[in-house]
């Protein structure tokens, strides 16, 4: 299921990448990738957030690979039909993935494994020179919330 996703994700953002702009929308881009979470899934996703936010083809490729996989979690593990995403940005860009379903523990799930969802959600906030921090109560659902410099290292060299 994970790479289905993954596979249906990744052909979103190849269509998306054939408009040749160098800044993307943010928000139209995850109402479509709602679409196909929705679709496929039955996972309604909820996106709040201001309509125009811009960021650039990189960021946004790894931003929405984040998205997609934190949603795959939902799917695979929350036992819920709803997620809500939050993204703010200003000095940096904020994102929360919150669904309100069954949680787990979070130091026991970093320890799994072949369970790659965590650590791979990990590995791309931190090319991204990220923070993330994972929150979850049994019984009361799971918060993931990421912040990304809105001006990356590399974009500086440019």
């Amino acid at each position: 299921m994970s790479r289905t996703t993954l596979k249906e994700a990744r052909e979103i953002v190849f269509d998306m990448r054939k408009d040749n702009s160098k800044n993307i929308n943010l928000y139209d881009r995850l109402e479509l990738l709602s679409k196909v979470f929705y679709e496929n899934y039955g996972l309604s996703v909820r996106i709040k957030s201001t309509s125009d936010m811009r960021v650039s083809e990189d960021v946004y490729e790894e931003v929405s690979r984040i998205i997609s996989e934190s949603l795959t979690n939902v799917v695979r593990h929350s036992k819920t039909d709803v997620a809500i995403v939050k993204i703010d940005m200003d000095d940096q860009l904020r994102i929360s993935i919150i669904d309100y379903g069954v949680g787990f523990n979070v130091e026991n799930g970093k320890r799994k494994h072949k369970h790659f969802g965590l650590k791979s959600i990990q590995e791309r906030v931190e090319q991204l020179e990220g923070k993330l921090l994972v929150k979850s109560h049994i019984g009361e659902g799971t918060e993931i919330q990421i912040q990304i410099p809105t001006k990356l290292r590399w974009q500086n060299d440019q």
